[in-house]
């Protein structure tokens, strides 16, 4: 790409997105319900949750192609969309860049004229046409000849020819609808750090929708956590993983048991948690003003207790032991409360068997304790053990 056409991306990317009390129903089906965030210029956000949950309806939303049945959306402060008012721009009128999942490339048309496509409809002239295709295509690594079909290229390069078109007319924001789900990993690893090492170049504002926790980790500035319909967390991908805030993140994420328990002792900022069946717990951290807890706990921060530990300890039989890859998984029980243990092959070099009874302990620090009033891990898509 150009100096000259580098520097005018740049100063579309000045284009922050505002997003107020949207909602979207189809038929009976509440798919957004009353979101809100702001993206600021220049920031690559991810949108990421379930299926379901109603991100690529959001991402519609502020493209254009989905008419919310209430709320207000901006672009670069232009008001696109005021259900109230009725004001509602057409997305061709918005001037957005976007890659859909299957890339959406005109079959007859070869790479060329689809990366051109969207110029030829601005009316821009067909020697200036020619120069910014062969400029964005070297921009996005397009090494090969652009007379090729869509038929005679790999998804990889796919993938490029739809990135080159949205970014082709110099869009003030650029869309992405999970542009990697359909390639082999590999190819979706290396596709990531090349998006990433893009946006840190071009500094277009971004919104990219994906379920892949590896995706929105790796590229994303912040992370809007969707969960039926409404943001439930939005924040730096370290914020959000190391400490979810909610139990459907923390199911999300692959947390994998969640119990009921009651706070028996608080001691500064942690406490004694009461389980079913007898056992207790100390977590690090606890909410405020509640004794009903729910609270999730990952395989990995459950271990064997030391023979002469002092710790807080709870008994329990085991149940299975399987072995995954460089660790063992470990089923156990103690009455009707059940966990899931994972412990690296290094550290646990003669794993428990089955009907063995151990004493555990847990690491304080990894426990993320809810109030009660979360709803229940049956309703949170976790597919580890439960309670």
């Amino acid at each position: 790409m150009t100096a000259h056409s580098e520097g005018a991306i740049r100063e579309g990317a000045h284009a922050g997105i505002l997003v107020t009390e949207v909602t979207k129903s189809f038929g009976s089906t509440r798919v957004l319900d009353g979101i809100s965030l702001e993206v600021e210029p220049g920031e690559l956000v991810c949108f990421l949750g379930p299926s379901g949950c109603g991100k690529t309806t959001l991402l519609r939303c502020i493209a254009g192609l989905e008419r919310p049945d209430s709320g207000r959306i901006e672009i670069a402060g232009r008001g696109v969309v005021d259900i109230e008012s009725g004001a509602f721009v057409p997305a061709h009128k918005r001037g957005l860049g976007m890659v859909f999942q299957q890339y959406a490339l005109w079959p007859h048309l070869d790479v060329a004229a689809n990366i051109a496509y969207p110029l030829k409809r601005m009316g821009i002239g067909r020697d200036e046409r020619s120069r910014r295709v062969r400029a964005i295509a070297d921009f996005v690594g397009l090494q090969f000849p652009l007379d090729r079909t869509p038929a005679q290229l790999s998804g990889g390069q796919q993938q490029r020819v739809a990135l080159a078109r949205a970014l082709v007319r110099e869009p003030p924001a650029l869309l992405l609808d999970e542009p990697l789900s359909n390639l082999d990993a590999n190819l979706r690893a290396r596709l990531r750090r090349e998006l990433r090492a893009l946006h840190e170049r071009l500094g277009t504002t971004t919104i990219l929708v994906t379920h892949d926790q590896d995706e929105a980790t790796t590229m994303a500035d912040r992370i809007a956590f969707l969960h039926e319909g409404r943001v439930l967390e939005f924040g730096t991908p370290d914020e959000l993983f190391s400490r979810p805030a909610t139990p459907e993140l923390a199911a999300f994420i692959g947390v994998e048991n969640f119990l009921t328990g009651r706070i028996v002792r608080r001691d500064g900022g942690g406490a004694r948690i009461a389980l079913p069946g007898g056992s207790e717990i100390v977590a690090a951290r606890v909410p405020v003003g509640v004794d009903l807890v729910r609270v999730a706990i990952p395989a990995g921060a459950i271990r064997l207790a030391a023979s002469r530990s002092t710790a807080v300890t709870l008994e329990a039989s085991v149940l299975s032991t399987v072995r995954v890859r460089g660790s063992y998984e470990i089923e156990l029980e103690r009455g009707d409360l059940r966990l899931l243990m994972r412990r690296p092959v290094e550290i646990l070099s003669e794993p428990p068997a089955r009907g063995d009874i151990v004493r555990l302990d847990v690491d304080a620090e990894r426990v993320l304790v809810f109030s009660a009033a979360s709803p229940s891990p049956a309703t949170l898509d976790n597919e580890g053990v439960t309670e």
